[in-house]
């Protein structure tokens, strides 16, 4: 009798930033801005244009995920949507596809990724890339926090799409 448990993918697409999880970073102030020039200012180049976004960043060995409460750091339409995700020991997403390119980043852990006949087991620091399509398992052997990129969001064919008449 299997013991594991499942964890339902469709959760994946569902929770929304936390923000308390982000760290923003100015490029500007970063550069030395903080004192109203940057350092190629000070260089004698280019000061800096009035449009600075900065840059968001996120510390992935620090993130507080909870099991079973996948958070989506960043969501793009028409680009990608970026999940961290907690599994915990002998629990897996079961079999699945997605409709876009997937990588996976092994945050955390040790797993057992399955596609088609196909095994291997995966420690941190590691990363896999499945195609639209691919179908997949990804079992935990040790607790295991991962990231997961989706690009392009929304793939071809994903559900949230207007089918196309």
């Amino acid at each position: 009798m299997e013991l594991s448990r499942r964890v339902n993918t469709s959760m994946l697409a569902l929770e929304a930033p936390r923000q308390a999880d982000l760290r923003r970073f100015s490029l500007h102030r970063a550069n030395g801005g903080s004192r109203g020039r940057t350092r190629a200012a000070e260089a004698g180049g280019s000061p800096p244009s009035p449009y600075n976004p900065g840059v968001q960043c996120w510390e992935l060995d620090r993130l507080r995920v909870a099991a079973h409460q996948p958070q989506v750091l960043r969501s793009d339409d028409e680009a990608n949507r970026v999940i961290a995700l907690l599994l915990p020991q002998g629990e897996s997403l079961q079999e699945h596809e997605v409709h876009e390119h997937a990588l996976v980043f092994v945050v955390r852990g040790e797993l057992l990724v399955s596609a088609g006949a196909s095994e291997r087991t995966l420690s941190a620091p590691s990363l896999i890339h499945f195609d639209p399509g691919e179908r997949h398992e990804v079992r935990a052997i040790s607790e295991s926090q991962l990231v997961l990129c989706l690009a392009p969001w929304p793939g071809l064919g994903h559900p949230s799409l207007p089918s196309a008449a």
